[in-house]
């Protein structure tokens, strides 16, 4: 079981009172979008190139959040990779995800799925719109007059001169194109750095604005920010810009702010869901899920304290525990969304492989919430085949991560840069059919890997080791539990901890 709730625990919340603590959903949840559905909030974000897809989570104040379940938890038919920008909409009792995706052999387009409730099941429709460059970042809208209309953004992300988003019409169900595109904005500001995206519309005050996104979204390099335009016919020209743009950038405690939904409370405040960079965990953590008021002023909208976003006040997130006794996976684990691995549990046992060779072969991991951890696993020795391996692993990627495994009778300490495997240190295995193997993180880029000596003291494997550089542009660290070989291995237990000295 798990003994961390699927919800992150905050301090006393009230909304009302603006007591808001972020980041409201911590850890891996960029581009997240919100609805409210059967007096529940339910909320979704990128996914990129992790499974399953998409996940869900719902809450009854914006606040508490519980992961609920994913959209996909296998691959659609027609894509393969880059799972980004899902947008939930709904009406008439039903629901509509607008997301991005690979095409197999081909470019990035916006699809659209459906459900009878946002827990699902869903139902693929494919793609809707597909371009040479890449479409990405849809969104659905209705004009003062009912019709319905799907937004989104040509891909080029700074290559090309400008970026442009789009708006065209659809049937009234939303699941077709119809007409032509129309351009409403691109990016033609310095601050944008040739590049808006992510649109959101807003009606107030007989306007309709959109707020989106400018600058570049992801990595160490990073200078995203928010701006807003606004328009009183939905198709009209011009979209006029906030003389004041962009209305929320990088501050005191979180970077690159920008891609959210604005939604309504249960305060009757507005608020805009959005994610930022922790400045204490830039970039291990990834980009985290921020919840601001909306207030108006001068015929605009101000977000939070404007400028920059809320405060970081949250707490260390709670611990994780899986002692696989459930008869599934626990919905918090995640894997590579090209690769999923054949994972069986029940009775106090994960088997886990990928029935293929090689040394990292099948992956269950779960994004890091914090900067500071300790991570431990117990490998079953006699699962683990002569010139295979298994244990605790950091990773951004198939090529870049770095852990601890029980492989050959030894300890060994290893760590893959660019597709590379180095040995970093080994030691000879304690006796005995279970080793337990730790690793301890501290401020997200240095960890120190442990295992088990005779009598149940942890010894330190090697040196510590310096993971700043696995965390890949778009994505935050992993720790994950793998099983290399053609029979991979087994584990009796999970334990992630948050929070120094623990």
């Amino acid at each position: 079981m798990r003994t961390r709730p699927l919800f992150w625990v905050l301090a006393v919340f009230s909304i009302a009172a603006a007591a808001i603590q972020n980041p409201v959903l911590p850890g891996d949840h960029p581009d997240p979008s919100v609805i409210r559905f059967g007096g529940e909030y339910w909320a979704v974000n990128t996914s990129s190139d992790w499974g399953p897809i998409f996940s869900l989570s719902s809450s009854k104040d914006l606040a508490h959040w519980t992961l609920r379940t994913h959209v996909f938890a296998d691959l659609p038919a027609w894509a393969d990779n880059w799972f980004w920008a899902p947008e939930l909409y709904t009406e008439k009792n039903r629901v509509r995800l607008y997301y991005t995706a690979q095409m197999r052999g081909g470019p990035l387009c916006v699809a659209v799925a459906t459900a009878g409730k946002p827990a699902g099941p869903w139902t693929d429709g494919g793609p809707l719109v597909c371009q040479a460059d890449g479409a990405i970042d849809p969104f659905f809208t209705r004009d003062d007059k009912g019709k319905g209309f799907l937004l989104w953004k040509k891909n080029g992300n700074g290559a090309s001169p400008a970026s442009i988003i789009y708006l065209q019409p659809t049937t009234d169900d939303g699941l077709h194109m119809t007409g032509s595109p129309r351009e409403l904005i691109r990016s033609d500001v310095p601050w944008e750095v040739r590049d808006v995206e992510a649109p959101d519309i807003v009606r107030h005050g007989g306007y309709f604005y959109m707020l989106y996104a400018g600058g570049f979204c992801c990595g160490v390099n990073c200078n995203y920010g928010v701006g807003v335009a606004r328009a009183k016919d939905l198709q009209g020209a011009p979209w006029e810009k906030n003389p004041a743009n962009p209305i929320v950038t990088s501050g005191p405690s979180w970077r690159c702010p920008g891609h959210g939904t604005a939604v309504n409370g249960p305060d009757g405040q507005e608020y805009f869901l959005y994610h930022a960079y922790s400045k204490r965990g830039f970039i291990a953590t990834g980009r985290e899920a921020v919840l601001d008021k909306i207030t108006w002023k001068d015929g605009w909208p101000v977000i939070g304290e404007g400028r920059t976003p809320a405060p970081e006040t949250a707490a260390e997130p709670a611990a994780v525990h899986d002692d696989f006794r459930a008869a599934a996976l626990q919905p918090f684990w995640e894997w590579p969304v090209q690769e999923k691995p054949q994972a069986r549990v029940g009775g106090g046992t994960l088997t886990l492989s990928s029935g293929t060779a090689g040394f990292l072969g099948a992956i269950l991991a779960e994004p890091l919430d914090a900067l500071n951890y300790s991570v431990e696993t117990d490998v079953v020795a006699s699962s683990v085949a002569p010139g295979a391996a298994a244990g605790l692993a950091i990773i951004g990627d198939r090529q870049t991560a770095a852990g601890v495994a029980l492989q050959g009778g030894r300890i060994v300490q290893w760590r893959i840069d660019g597709g590379k495997w180095t040995k970093l240190a080994d030691d000879p295995a304690p006796v005995g059919d279970k080793v337990r193997l730790r690793i301890e993180g501290r401020n997200a880029n240095r960890f120190q890997m442990l295992y088990s000596k005779p009598g149940g003291a942890m010894a330190a494997s090697g040196k510590p080791v310096d993971v700043g550089s696995l965390a890949p542009w778009s994505r935050d660290l992993r720790v994950a539990l793998f099983a290399g070989g053609a029979k991979g291995g087994q584990f009796t237990s999970f334990d992630l901890r948050y929070g120094a000295g623990k």
